[in-house]
C-alpha cells in the first residue's frame, strides 16, 4: 500500500486494488482467497486460453444492480458500484458473478483498470473497512473490463456447480455439504463459515475431520505439528 492514507486497511478489496505493487511478481499470476481448496489437480490451461488471454469462470447468479443500501454488504455494494460503472462505459447489460474460485489474472490488466477507473480504485482503498463505496474490483470490475478490451476467455457456467458452499450451526446441513464437495467434479471449491453465528465446538471438530480426511497429506508449502 503505497499511500499512507489508506493504511492501516482491513478491507480486502482495498489490499487487492494493490496487487501490481508486489515486488517480483509475475505478469500472470493466479490468486486464491483463504477460503479456496483444490479438489483436483489443476493446469495452465484452466486459467489462461493458448493466446495468453485470462480465463474468466462465470457464475450462475446475477450480479446485483441499483444503488447500494447502508445495510448492505461490501461485496453486494461492490457489485452494484461495477455494474453501474460498466453500465456508463460499455451499456446497460446484465451480468453473472465470476464463480468465487481460484482468479487467472493479467498484472498490465490490473494496472489498466486502475489507469482507466482511478475514480473506483481511490473509492475502495479509502474504504478500510468494508462499505457502501467500495467497488468489486479484482473479481468483477477487471475480469468483466478484460472481457471488453478482449483480454479475456469468458467461460459459461456449468450446470448444477455451486459457487460457495457454507459451514454453520446445523449438523445436518454441514453433513450435506460434506457429501456434496466429496462428490464434486469440479477441480476447485470454496467453503467459509456461516455470518453472524456463533458455531458449536462439535461443528468446529466435525469440519476439522471432514478436511483432514478430505486432504489427508500435508502439502510442501504446509508447516508440521512441531512448526518446522
Amino acid at each position: 500500500i503505497t499511500d499512507s492514507a489508506h493504511y492501516p486497511n482491513y478491507n480486502t478489496q482495498a489490499i487487492e486494488s494493490y496487487f501490481f505493487n508486489i515486488p517480483g511478481l509475475s505478469d500472470r499470476f493466479i490468486y486464491f482467497n483463504d477460503d479456496f481448496f483444490l479438489r483436483r489437480e489443476m493446469h495452465v490451461g484452466d486459467f489462461y486460453a493458448s493466446d495468453g488471454l485470462i480465463r474468466v469462470r462465470l457464475g450462475r447468479a446475477l450480479s446485483p444492480k441499483g444503488a447500494p443500501t447502508a445495510a448492505e454488504e461490501g461485496d453486494s455494494a461492490g457489485h452494484k458500484n461495477v455494474n453501474r460503472l460498466l453500465d456508463s462505459c460499455f451499456g446497460a447489460h446484465t451480468r453473472l458473478t465470476v464463480m468465487h474460485r481460484p482468479y487467472a489474472h493479467n498484472k498490465l490488466l490490473l494496472e489498466f483498470a486502475s489507469e482507466r477507473f482511478p475514480e473506483a480504485f481511490e473509492a475502495t482503498r479509502a474504504s478500510r473497512f468494508r462499505s457502501t463505496s467500495m467497488y468489486a474490483l479484482h473479481s468483477f470490475l477487471v475480469p468483466y473490463l478484460a472481457c471488453h478490451a478482449g483480454c479475456a476467455d469468458l467461460v459459461p457456467p456449468r450446470l448444477l456447480e455451486k459457487d460457495m458452499f457454507c459451514w454453520g450451526v446445523s449438523s445436518s446441513e454441514n453433513s450435506r455439504v460434506a457429501a456434496r464437495i466429496r462428490r464434486m467434479n469440479g477441480r476447485a471449491f470454496c467453503i467459509q463459515e456461516e455470518r453472524g453465528v456463533d458455531i458449536p465446538k462439535g461443528e468446529i471438530e466435525h469440519f476439522l475431520q471432514f478436511m483432514a480426511e478430505l486432504f489427508p497429506e500435508s502439502s510442501q508449502f504446509e508447516l508440521s505439528d512441531s512448526g518446522n
